[in-house]
């Protein structure tokens, strides 16, 4: 799964949404430039917190709370889209 949070805004959406909302008020990572300056810190924790729910479920919890994601398709994944049937593909 691919997170989109390009805003704060989006960022505490997913604080919220991952149970974690103390990681929006945390000064390494209250706002963008912060969040780029402790990347190093901050990765493992999502990365931790996202291996906790399954896709599907991601999906849902993110596409409720607002916070821009989408999934990591494989080939057959993407070949099986009906977009892709639309299509032709």
């Amino acid at each position: 799964l691919v997170l989109a949070v390009g805003n704060d805004g989006q960022w505490r959406r997913f604080c919220v949404a991952a149970a974690h909302p103390e990681w929006a008020d945390d000064e390494r990572f209250a706002d963008n430039p912060a969040r780029v300056r402790n990347r190093e810190s901050l990765v493992p924790l999502v990365e931790t917190v996202m291996r906790t729910k399954r896709t599907a479920e991601w999906k849902e919890v993110l596409a409720g709370a607002d916070v821009p994601h989408a999934p990591v398709w494989t080939y057959a994944d993407l070949f099986a889209s009906p977009q892709a049937a639309a299509r032709g593909l």
